[in-house]
């Protein structure tokens, strides 16, 4: 890895940059900007680092989708199951995440990308109709 980290300082150009390119991406695209700027952010940086970092601006920019695409209250109740078990998913995650070596932690991002590029390219068509959501646990 390529240490930006001069004098103990923060790589701000790095950090600005990519944000802007996942941001450009997750514009144009509606996905993309922690598949963009955690490749890139982990050029200057430790992976933890780089998903560190990301945590709130993904967050942010999530929110701000929801809310600009309307309908926030219907996708609450009709998703509100699906996004307590995420956050619940993510939060006892944390610990094997921080348990994994930087190896590791860059295999499994690696997967996670490429598996994400494939389904993109793949789009698969799967749904579940809303009499069955709830017993799915959509």
């Amino acid at each position: 890895m390529i240490s930006l980290l001069t004098d103990g300082q923060f790589p701000w150009l790095l950090f600005l940059a990519a944000l802007f390119a996942g941001g450009l991406v997750k514009g144009t695209l509606g996905v993309g900007l922690p598949m963009v700027s955690t490749p890139l952010l982990g050029l200057g940086m430790s992976s933890y680092q780089a998903i560190s970092l990301l945590a709130a601006p993904v967050a942010l920019s999530n929110l701000w989708q929801s809310i600009d695409g309307g309908g926030m209250s219907r996708a609450l109740r009709r998703f509100g199951g699906l996004i307590i078990a995420q956050f619940i998913v993510t939060v006892l995650t944390i610990k094997l995440t921080l348990s994994l070596t930087a190896a590791q932690l860059n295999d499994l991002l690696a997967i996670a990308l490429l598996v994400a590029v494939a389904m993109m390219v793949w789009q698969p068509t799967l749904s579940v109709t809303p009499a069955r959501e709830a017993r799915v646990g959509v």
